[in-house]
């Protein structure tokens, strides 16, 4: 359903995207990253917000960035952001998403 990268920008900072497999933008992108970063929020157990769903590439397709400087250099933590991408794009999957259709807008933007 998505894909989800980490990239080490130096030994102690780290970036992590989710992209979501659209073909075009909503017509209403900005909304749509605006409830999904709301809702996050109504989670009373989640994995911790350390960035937010936003426009992402000159299509202005939603996106999540997680943007995690270190004051010194670890061994796992890429590891643990993978993670909490993958259950964050798990959480979109089972609430928002239509298999071969993509994001369930009305659900999503009235829920």
């Amino acid at each position: 359903m998505t894909s989800a990268r980490w990239s080490a920008i130096s030994d102690r900072t780290w970036l992590a995207t989710i992209s979501l497999p659209l073909t075009e933008a909503p017509p209403n992108s900005a909304e749509v990253c605006r409830r999904l970063n709301a809702l996050e929020h109504k989670q009373p157990d989640f994995v911790p917000r350390l960035g937010a769903w936003g426009l992402h590439g000159s299509n202005d397709l939603p996106g999540y960035s997680c943007f995690i400087p270190c004051a010194e250099p670890t061994e796992d933590l890429h590891k643990t952001i993978m993670w909490w991408c993958v259950l964050r794009a798990g959480w979109l999957r089972t609430r928002f998403w239509i298999a071969k259709t993509g994001l369930d807008l009305p659900v999503l933007l009235n829920c």
